[in-house]
């Protein structure tokens, strides 16, 4: 099985030795592979890098616990559930479409393989929830990063632009400062009324919270970005993101609805042009108010009662979103593998 380093990965400038990777995951590294060349030298020797691909030996059940680790990404190939005679009827189908269209030069295997996709959807071969379940996210942003938008060069791979340190948990190597924002506010309002034999009392309180973080998403500086026949000028912006929950619909500078959002509506963020960069926020606003109302009574008897009633309600309201120029590069210039998703922006 092959598995790759992910981003923000703990691996990442340690050698498998320091970190006794055969002990921790119970899986063997055969060889280890950089930008699709083999490393020479013994495996647990060497420094690995993001992106490196690991080829692994490792028994079923130490497969499954590395699939839940944040410091590895499987490649692998997955066993596909009983579908039904008429839906593996169509999806041979599709198969068969793909070879003969992209083998005949007919159609582009950028444009036919999307299509079939479409076309399994369609039929029913598989449905929105187990594509969407089935995407893994992580392996998403890791090859979308990487998509060579003049990044390649053929004599000494990526370039960056800053050397990469080996880093440790009290070192970050990032392109973007990161922004954490929490505020707070309460208060907390009561009163008594006292009569003959009865006390009412009445208590409220509000509280509302706000928080925001931002971050570089790989945390790296990314390498660098060339010009391409598509872009010529080389400069890669990225969009900026919105202000906080609901900023994107709420008239803002950022406004989805008044087309200001993103790249095409000028919204970009203040960020290196000529590199990769990628970015995730996060954003949460939450109020909360309750109110408390009570009545008992104070009789010389040996019975007294106390009533009361409390009502509560909170509303929270949150966003999560990863931005990149790579990914505005696609929806500008299209992909370098010949679709243009820009036809449908």
């Amino acid at each position: 099985i092959e598995a790759v380093v992910a981003p923000r990965s703990e691996l990442e400038g340690r050698r498998l030795e320091d970190v006794d990777f055969q002990e921790r995951y119970g899986l063997s590294v055969l060889a280890i592979g950089r930008r699709g060349l083999r490393l020479e030298g013994r495996p647990q020797a060497q420094e690995l890098k993001f992106g490196d691909s690991l080829l692994l030996v490792a028994h079923q059940q130490e497969i499954e616990h590395l699939r839940g680790d944040p410091n590895l990404v499987l490649v692998e190939s997955r066993s596909m559930p009983f579908i039904g005679r008429t839906k593996a009827l169509w999806v041979t189908g599709l198969v068969a479409m793909i070879a003969a269209t992209s083998a005949t030069g007919i159609l582009e295997p950028a444009f036919v393989i999307p299509l079939a996709a479409v076309l399994a959807i369609a039929t029913g071969c598989v449905n929105m929830r187990e594509a969407y379940e089935s995407i893994d996210w992580r392996t998403l942003v890791v090859v979308a990063g990487m998509i060579p938008f003049g990044a390649q060069n053929e004599s000494t791979g990526l370039v960056y632009e800053f050397p990469r340190p080996a880093l440790d948990l009290r070192e970050q190597h990032t392109d973007l400062n990161p922004v954490f924002e929490f505020e707070e506010d309460g208060w907390l309002l009561g009163a008594e009324w006292t009569t003959e034999g009865f006390a009412l009392s009445l208590s409220g309180s509000y509280y509302e919270t706000s928080r925001l973080s931002l971050q570089d998403y790989n945390m790296d500086v990314g390498f660098i970005l060339n010009p391409t026949p598509q872009n010529p000028g080389g400069r890669w912006p990225t969009s900026a993101p919105s202000g906080g929950p609901g900023a994107l619909r709420s008239g803002g500078p950022c406004d989805l609805e008044s087309f200001r959002a993103g790249l095409f509506g000028g919204c970009v963020l203040n960020s290196d042009l000529n590199r990769v960069f990628v970015y995730d926020q996060a954003t949460q606003d939450q109020d909360f108010w309750s109110v408390e109302a009570r009545l008992r009574s104070s009789f010389d008897g040996r019975i007294n009662f106390l009533l009361g009633v409390s009502y509560l309600d909170s509303d929270v309201e949150s966003e999560h979103y990863v931005g990149g120029n790579v990914l505005d590069g696609i929806a500008a210039y299209g992909s370098p593998f010949g679709f243009f998703p820009q036809a449908l922006y």
